[in-house]
């Protein structure tokens, strides 16, 4: 497993969550509108029922003036200057009577007056002491809102009777008027009462005059209310949603139509929805915590499961690319204990077979070279010892001398067993001997040695360069007609050390370097007629898995082979 899969957990995690909330958001979003709605609905009902209320009644009392001014006894007032003194007494008893009776009907504390502007007689029921002028205002069937005269500071609706309406005399006087006087206190006892038990604060409003509001009235939010009211067009009825510092309230208003003011309720709308708004939280909190449960799950899982398998992957992995001294060190402290252990116990156990197997084949390897020493081809021995005596018989002392000096140093190099490695100087020296021996043999063919003097120590398999040159001898140089030249050179680049090997012979055909190059690849070989195969494999064995033969065809044709392996792994 990658360590992405760690992220794509999450994010699966993530992607389950995203439709359960958005259906528990549509869902709350409903409950809130649903709720909204029934509380708009019902607040305006139960605001337009108490309008209703008030609304009776003004009515009441309207009624009681008009109901008044057609009672035959009043309508004889306007007579009253013809009548007797006794008649007059009897005639303003039975009319304050009635006045009386009629001020008391009513569900509000009112004053109810009865004047008389050509006599200046006043019939009252009421004990507030307030006078007014009647003739003051204009005939209206409408509600008057006025400051009183005792009290400058406060106000009284009021409402006149004229009769009759347009009669009077020829400067425009009536005969009666009926005054019907009551107190915002009223209004505010109904306020009262219509609060107790619920959570809006109502009031009257009119854009005019002062709030008549309840007695426990909060004015901070009343007032601000009134003031984005009086900016508004109100209807009949309504309501509206306002926002203000201290957050949203629902308003519902309706109008008197008598009075011509506005009964407004509002209700604060954190505290209605706030069950809601809970549940909400409680949502979120629990989705919350089903987040951070799902990814510590999904890091444990991570944890004790991903993580081990990876590491135990990776293990196999570099068992397969040859890295048997791989070892799992990770501990979970889980089922995969015994996995990691017996895993590292088999690496173990490969790494100690496969070094048994290559100890064994290096054993093999320097067996068979000390057998191919022993058994040096017998055939370049014969051909050198014919042409010293060929040479003896033409009398060439010289070449007799140089080949029988050359070939002893040759062969107590080659047959010397005690020690496998060698140093390259003395690899170089070996195929000089070789060569010059070549040279008696075959004047034609001529050899260049080139080797920095820094790379003369280094310490190399020893017969490492022979057979690489006695195949360019044999296999380039002698079947080329005319002359030849085998060039060898060394190069080093750091750590990395070149042995390069180049004839200008027949060369070889793209087909057979590719076979050779194939050959060379192969861990195993049949037999141990491969000079080159032996050399490769030697120094890959020697200094590790960078190291070996490369072949390529030289220019203008020939054969070039480099012999390359690192100085770092050598010393």
């Amino acid at each position: 497993m990658r360590k992405n899969t760690f992220y794509k957990m999450n994010l699966v995690i993530f992607l389950l969550l995203i439709p359960i909330n958005a259906v528990y958001w549509y869902s709350n979003q409903v409950s809130v509108n649903v709720v909204s709605e029934s509380m708009q609905s019902a607040n305006l009902n139960k605001v337009v029922f108490f309008q209703a209320q008030l609304e009776n009644n003004v009515n009441q009392m309207a009624k009681f003036l008009i109901t008044l001014s057609r009672d035959p006894n009043v309508k004889s007032l306007q007579n009253l200057q013809q009548m007797s003194p006794f008649e007059q007494s009897v005639l303003l008893k039975t009319v304050s009577e009635k006045l009386s009776l009629q001020s008391v009907a009513s569900n509000f504390n009112n004053s109810l007056m009865l004047y008389l502007p050509r006599t200046g007689e006043k019939i009252g029921a009421g004990n507030d002491g307030e006078e007014s002028d009647p003739l003051a205002y204009v005939p209206s069937e409408d509600w008057y809102y006025r400051k009183t005269a005792i009290n400058r500071n406060a106000y009284e609706f009021v409402k006149y009777i004229y009769e009759p309406y347009l009669a009077g005399d020829k400067n425009g006087v009536p005969e009666i008027v009926l005054e019907m006087r009551f107190s915002p206190d009223n209004i505010v006892n109904m306020l009262n009462d219509y609060k107790l038990g619920g959570k809006g604060d109502p009031f009257f409003y009119h854009p005019d005059y002062p709030l008549i509001v309840n007695r426990t009235a909060e004015r901070p939010i009343i007032e601000p209310i009134a003031a984005e009211l009086r900016e508004l067009p109100l209807g009949p009825t309504g309501n509206r949603i306002m926002t203000l510092q201290d957050g949203k309230y629902l308003v519902n208003y309706a109008e008197s139509k008598s009075l011509g003011w506005y009964l407004v309720d509002y209700t604060p709308l954190d505290e209605v929805l706030s069950p809601i708004t809970r549940s909400r939280n409680l949502f979120y909190v629990s989705i919350l915590l089903l987040l951070i449960t799902g990814l510590s799950a999904s890091f444990l899982l991570y944890r004790n499961v991903q993580l081990p398998l990876k590491h135990l992957i990776r293990g196999v992995q570099q068992l397969k690319y040859g890295n048997y001294a791989a070892r799992i060190r990770y501990r979970s402290n889980n089922e995969f204990d015994y996995l990691n252990k017996q895993f590292n116990e088999m690496a173990g156990e490969i790494e100690d077979l496969i070094e048994k197997v290559y100890k064994e084949k290096l054993y093999s390897r320097e067996a068979t070279l000390k057998q191919l020493q022993s058994q040096i081809n017998p055939h370049f021995l014969y051909n050198c010892l014919f042409f010293v005596q060929n040479m003896a018989r033409s009398g060439d002392v010289e070449a007799v001398e140089a080949m029988a000096l050359n070939l002893a140093s040759y062969f107590r190099y080659t047959t010397r067993l005690e020690n496998q490695l060698a140093t390259v100087r003395e690899e170089i020296e070996l195929v000089g001997q070789y060569l010059t021996i070549q040279n008696l043999r075959n004047k034609r063919m001529r050899f260049e040695i080139a080797v920095p003097e820094a790379m003369m120590t280094l310490a190399v398999p020893r017969l490492l360069l022979q057979p690489i040159v006695e195949n360019s001898v044999l296999h380039g140089i002698e079947p080329k007609p005319g002359p030849s030249l085998i060039r060898i050179y060394g190069e080093q680049d750091g750590d990395e050390c070149r042995l390069i090997v180049e004839d200008d012979g027949v060369g070889i055909s793209d087909a057979k370097l590719t076979a050779l190059r194939q050959q060379l690849l192969q861990a195993t070989q049949d037999g141990i007629g491969c000079a080159l195969w032996n050399v490769h494999w030697r120094l890959v064995h020697r200094f590790g898995g960078e190291s070996g033969l490369e072949l390529a065809h030289a220019e203008p044709r020939g054969v070039r082979v480099l012999l390359r392996w690192m100085k770092g792994e050598n010393e």
